[in-house]
């Protein structure tokens, strides 16, 4: 943590001590964790001792804002800075109100899974979702797949969007499985009836964790946002490999080509083509690849992701190293 939040994180916890020392908070009694949950809350509210007209907890995130732009969870280069800072003054910003009609039409595939999770979605003996409801989500959303062409999908693995939000409602917890079924969990339920609060837990889930993948994933987001179209080959790859190299990313010694960084690219892009960040346009021929824009609720959407990766805490030292790469 940086000198800020270490001298927050004291007074935090000289506030809890005093608390403690008063008799308004008991060790072991009952309801101990939230009162102290709340006092550590009133505490950050205080107002920071550095000016400003700020308070504790905004000045932790001014700080750790400003790290995040300047080195991210890595060790940061300049090529990384340049390329965040052309959307440094629209991810500081204060997150704005999310209308739920926006949300709503974004999330209209995720909308419809989590509904159909209410009473449980048969899945087959491979645990993937069962052919019928594939064919069904094609047929609402034809985008999804080219039935003319190809004809109707059998298994939930051809409908790659399909697959990319099934995979991310697991990984929020949002739906689980349940024998040869899956169902749809309390959180699920209860950010189902919140369109924009769950296009905002979607949207965070993306650019979430330290790893290779949310490193190319948030430096990606920057560029969409500052206007760059993609598709899913090497568009954004090739502005995005230098500061990936400069970060000192390494497989078994080497750095990721570009090509690997394409891959990791286009992981970021499924999930947000899922969940209705991105929407696509038409190429310039009918060989030529689709490029992908920012849909209405992209900006919106990875704004938020991208904040709330730069207001995480670090976890680990500042010191790079890529995954196996194949």
């Amino acid at each position: 943590m940086g000198l800020e939040e270490a001298r927050v994180r004291e007074q935090v916890a000289l506030a809890l001590e005093q608390a403690i020392e008063e008799g308004r908070l008991c060790p072991g009694t009952r309801g101990f964790r939230r009162r102290q949950a709340e006092a550590a809350e009133a505490a950050l509210r205080e107002p920071w001792d550095g000016g400003d007209g700020l308070t504790r907890i905004q000045a932790v995130h001014a700080e750790r804002m400003e790290g995040w732009l300047q080195r991210g969870h890595t060790r940061g280069s300049p090529e990384r800075r340049a390329i965040v800072e052309r959307v440094a003054a629209v991810v500081a910003a204060d997150a704005q109100a999310i209308e739920p009609d926006l949300a709503r039409t974004a999330l209209a595939p995720a909308m419809w899974l989590l509904e159909r999770a209410r009473d449980g979605i048969a899945l087959t003996q491979t645990g993937a979702l069962n052919r019928a409801l594939v064919r069904e989500i094609v047929e609402r959303w034809p985008g999804w797949w080219d039935t003319d062409l190809f004809g109707a999908p059998n298994r939930e693995d051809e409908v790659a969007l399909l697959h990319e939000l099934h995979h991310l409602l697991r990984r929020l917890r949002l739906v689980r499985r349940a024998g040869r079924r899956i169902v749809i969990t309390t959180r699920g339920g209860q950010l189902a009836e919140s369109p924009p609060e769950l296009l905002l837990a979607l949207s965070e889930a993306l650019f979430a964790r330290e790893s290779f993948s949310a490193t190319c994933a948030e430096l990606a987001g920057a560029l969409m946002l500052d206007g760059a179209e993609a598709d899913y080959s090497r568009t954004l790859a090739g502005a995005i490999h230098p500061a990936i190299v400069a970060e000192g990313w390494q497989s078994d010694g080497e750095s990721p080509s570009e090509r690997d960084v394409a891959w990791a690219v286009a992981d970021f892009l499924r999930p947000a083509e899922s969940i209705g960040l991105l929407r696509r346009g038409k190429g310039a021929s009918r060989y030529s690849r689709d490029p992908l824009f920012l849909a209405p609720a992209g900006r919106v959407g990875i704004a938020a992701g991208l904040r709330a990766r730069g207001l995480a805490p670090a976890t680990g030292p500042f010191y790079a190293k890529a995954p196996r790469v194949l």
